[in-house]
């Protein structure tokens, strides 16, 4: 059985000019979520070393869930909309997810293994 570090970030904020920025470092692995808007959420595990994942969400109702299990993978996801969502999961080691979205109720899954 697998075993993750779990990330979770969820905002309710009241306007744009407020939001949520977090960072987390677990171990050799860095995760940044900077959020501004309502009802964004961020999700996800990492396990390895140096991972990285950051993820921007401006907006209302953005999801982003991510995992990441290995050495050196990273992540960056950009959000701007409304009900956008992303779900990225790498496997192995260097591997590269960049996602940017604008506009409303897209949806993206990447997998990634090496």
């Amino acid at each position: 059985m697998k075993s993750f570090q779990v990330l979770i970030a969820s905002a309710v904020v009241a306007s744009l000019g407020f939001g949520m920025i977090t960072t987390a470092h677990a171990g050799s692995n860095k995760a940044r979520i900077d959020q501004f808007g309502l009802f964004n959420s961020v999700g996800g595990g990492q396990k390895g070393k140096k991972n990285r994942l950051n993820v921007l969400q401006i907006g209302l109702g953005n999801s982003s869930i991510n995992t990441q299990d290995g050495k050196r993978n990273k992540a960056n996801v950009t959000q701007i909309g409304v009900g956008n969502s992303v779900d990225t999961d790498q496997t192995g080691n260097r591997n590269r997810a960049d996602v940017v979205q604008v506009g409303a109720g897209n949806g993206v899954v990447i997998i990634q293994e090496d």
